[in-house]
């Protein structure tokens, strides 16, 4: 579920519906979130997480490059975790 908590919810967005899953991720995020803020150019939405949502393309675009960074965040804590750790004589 997707919601729009502005006054005149379409200025500025393009109208078109783009369907995204944010996905919980407990690693970086303690236990996950049920939803999830997100604002761009002042409108504002709540998404609930692992589960199909559409929302207008200007914000898939914002969710969408924030679960690649999760990704490479994860990536990054392995490789920093292997790289500190020594081998066990």
């Amino acid at each position: 579920m997707a919601t729009n908590s502005n006054k005149n919810a379409n200025a500025g967005l393009t109208g078109k519906k783009v369907t995204v899953i944010l996905p919980r991720d407990p690693q970086i995020e303690g236990d996950g979130a049920e939803q999830e803020f997100f604002s761009v150019n002042g409108h504002n939405i709540l998404v609930q997480t692992d589960v199909p949502v559409e929302v207008d393309e200007i914000f898939a675009e914002v969710i969408n490059n924030k679960t690649k960074a999760r990704t490479q965040a994860r990536e990054f804590i392995k490789k920093m975790a292997f790289k500190d750790s020594k081998p066990m004589a």
